[in-house]
């Protein structure tokens, strides 16, 4: 999903730079607060993220792409988005909605959009990406100047590698890279192209069906159930 709407952003002219974390050093949050309090706007770890943090903030549109690790994001995600705290300011302001948030640190860097990307082995996008989609819903309602533009939630991905889902992995190629594109050209995207996405084109009995026959075929079921099991 990600690299077809990279590919149709680089079409409308957009500079792109792709960063894997699992790459990168990045130490794990440990609350001090220090970033607001004696050294603001700085964490005392100065890992990689001092670069990501920078090059955050200078970024017209930000792409988080995790696959659904237990219902939300992967550690590794999950501890960048908490190193993204000394971009923010610890004072309480009110939005027009009456919603609490932080201030910019930055405000001159101006407004930013955000767009996020995640796949799930399960047919439906409710009662699976609830806890994904709330954290990064809540990253923009808590926001002054951050702005979620889109939500590409891949729904069935457990039985899309077979050939016979050759058009709907066709399909959401060409969703991607003309929301890549449009997002540059348009500054939005069409709710449409998320929803053709989440569409696992097959019922949920039929589903179940397919995924359970790969898993079978794996014997990761049986394993399980092995009456001299040991738990180390």
């Amino acid at each position: 999903m990600v690299n077809n709407f990279i590919e149709g952003a680089k079409e409308a002219g957009a500079e792109v730079e792709y960063i894997k974390l699992k790459d990168h050093n990045i130490k794990e949050c440990t609350g001090c607060y220090t970033c607001w309090t004696k050294t603001p706007g700085r964490c005392i770890f100065q890992d990689d993220m001092t670069m990501f943090r920078k090059k955050y903030c200078e970024a017209d549109l930000v792409v988080f792409e995790s696959p659904l690790y237990i219902f939300n994001v992967t550690g590794i995600m999950k501890t960048f988005m908490d190193r993204l705290l000394p971009i923010m300011k610890p004072y309480m302001l009110l939005d027009e909605n009456e919603y609490t948030l932080h201030p910019d640190r930055f405000p001159e860097a101006g407004e930013q959009g955000f767009v996020v990307f995640s796949a799930a082995g399960f047919p439906n996008v409710e009662h699976n990406f609830d806890g994904l989609k709330g954290m990064y819903r809540c990253w923009s309602s808590h926001s002054e100047n951050m702005n979620l533009m889109g939500e590409f939630f891949l729904t069935a991905a457990e039985i899309i590698v077979h050939p016979v889902y050759a058009e709907r992995k066709n399909l959401i190629a060409h969703a991607c890279h003309k929301a890549g594109k449009q997002i540059v050209e348009e500054g939005k995207i069409n709710i449409e192209l998320m929803q053709s996405v989440q569409d696992p084109t097959v019922s949920i009995e039929t589903f179940q069906q397919q995924a359970d026959a790969f898993w079978e075929s794996l014997d990761g079921k049986q394993s399980y159930m092995v009456s001299n099991l040991k738990i180390t």
